[in-house]
């Protein structure tokens, strides 16, 4: 009894979804952009290093951003480097944006062209400081979930047999809460296609695992140090691109937002509800959700280290209530410890997280 209900206090204390907000503290100055360039054609070569019209990149932080830079050197349809860091918090959800830029585009004159570009938020991280509003509990505290992910699309081509493209993508994010690390990752892919081919693309995902930090009070320092490296390096008519969701680079993002709160993309408005009762449970609860369109569904539970611990729902469904039934226990039918849970509707764009506390159950 006593454990349901200090379960159940906890649930009381931090469920409610608070109109905090986020705000930049200390100046990032010594995050950098750094590009460079080069390129042979038969008469000899050209690179940023001696050029004055493209110069080799190297620009520090304002406020904490880097404001989008595009240098195109020469020839004006052939090289493309530059990037920007960003961040934005609006609905609930604090945005971190990297986007190194590189862009190679094929021509016949040219012999070997080489570009690559760095974004580093590592020497200086940005700090987000977590701030109550008028109207927030006092003392607030928030479950945070962090959630990095990288998008894009690599396009590569070789018209020539002797011909080969190189590209290579580099990452590395750590956020913290309060000088303690709560989330890591790396990634490294590397493309290379030699010998005539078709024109190629290879989708860039990665999206690991989100993490739940939970009970984090207003005044808390939420760090983030990032790094983005892109490299192409092509011969003769191949060409190089990575394109996302903010123009020629793959896009870096780290979400930080209440874990309690609702998730919903720009593209996909609308009314889709989920909500599971009883909540607290202990044997039983029934999860329904409504979708205003018929779309792909998964409907999924995840522990507060974020790892997927059952699968409900994960195919099609048409529009309506649906509901599901869940017993608190694993994919593998094992039943799980008493605990704080979060259930994850994905419909089409669209994304729910709501929380779920499992007590002890009974007979047990």
């Amino acid at each position: 009894m006593r454990l349901h209900l200090a379960l159940f206090i906890l649930l009381m204390a931090s469920s409610p979804a608070s109109a905090y907000t986020f705000i930049l503290v200390g100046n990032g100055s010594q995050q950098n952009l750094d590009w460079s360039w080069e390129y042979r054609t038969n008469q000899g070569a050209t690179s940023c290093a001696g050029s004055t019209t493209a110069p080799c990149g190297g620009v520090y932080a304002s406020g904490g951003r880097i404001p989008l830079r595009d240098i195109v050197a020469l020839p004006p349809d052939g090289l493309e480097t530059g990037g920007m860091l960003d961040w934005t918090f609006s609905g609930g959800v604090l945005r971190v944006m990297m986007m190194p830029i590189l862009r190679i585009a094929s021509s016949p004159d040219l012999v070997e062209q080489i570009a690559e570009a760095t974004v580093d938020a590592l020497a200086a991280p940005l700090d987000f400081q977590l701030v109550a509003e008028p109207g927030d509990p006092n003392p607030l505290t928030v479950d945070l979930m962090i959630r990095p992910k990288v998008s894009g699309i690599v396009t590569q081509s070789s018209n020539d047999a002797s011909t080969f493209s190189l590209l290579e993508l580099l990452m590395e994010t750590t956020v913290s809460v309060n000088g303690q690390i709560a989330k890591h990752d790396t990634l490294y892919r590397r493309y290379y296609e030699p010998g005539a081919q078709p024109p190629l693309t290879f989708p860039v995902t990665f999206d690991p695992k989100a993490i739940i930090v939970p009970g984090v009070p207003a005044g808390s320092v939420i760090q983030v140090a990032t790094l983005s490296h892109v490299y192409a390096q092509v011969t003769t008519s191949s060409a190089a691109q990575v394109t996302g969701p903010y123009g020629n680079g793959p896009a870096f993002e780290i979400e930080i937002l209440d874990a309690n709160a609702v998730g919903v993309s720009d593209s996909a408005p609308g009314r889709e509800s989920l909500v599971a009762s009883p909540n607290p449970f202990g044997d039983l609860t029934r999860i329904s959700y409504t979708l205003t369109r018929d779309t792909d569904v998964r409907l999924s539970i995840y522990d507060l280290s974020g790892q997927r611990v059952a699968t409900l729902r994960n195919g099609h469904q048409p529009a309506g209530r649906s509901e599901a039934w869940w017993n608190g226990t694993n994919d593998r039918g094992m039943p799980l410890s008493p605990g704080i849970y979060m259930m994850e509707l994905n419909a089409g764009p669209l994304r729910r997280v709501k929380k779920l506390v499992l007590l002890r159950r009974s007979g047990s």
